[in-house]
């Protein structure tokens, strides 16, 4: 039997992912996960006994936790990265559109200048 992630998890949703998806924002999941990975700590060998199969079982437990709070935090860098590409590809944009409208601001102010002068 499978301790750390029974099939009776995987019927639908996994219970975690259901409470993830109600949380409001990054810093609630993070700290949900950690919450989790914490409990499994704290409560080290106190389950079976103390035994080195539950010992065993609680560092699964935990670490299943911690596995899910690393991949969220590498998928939250990835994500920033990505985002830093985009407001980066932004802003040389709004450069060159400035760069522009500098550019036809001056050939208008020319052109009002040259009908003064005519």
């Amino acid at each position: 039997m499978e301790t750390k992630n029974p099939p009776y998890y995987k019927k639908t949703i996994e219970t975690c992912d259901a409470i993830l998806s109600q949380l409001n924002n990054d810093s609630e999941k993070i700290g949900f996960l950690k919450g989790q990975a914490m409990k499994y700590l704290c409560r080290f060998g106190s389950k079976m006994g103390g035994s080195l199969a539950g010992l065993i079982v609680d560092c699964e437990k935990a670490n299943w936790y911690i596995n899910k709070l690393y991949m969220f935090l590498k998928k939250l860098e990835k994500s920033n990265e990505d985002m830093s590409q985009v407001l980066g590809e932004l802003e040389k944009q709004i450069k060159n559109m400035d760069d522009k409208n500098k550019k036809h601001k001056n050939n208008i102010t020319k052109l009002f200048e040259k009908d003064k002068d005519e």
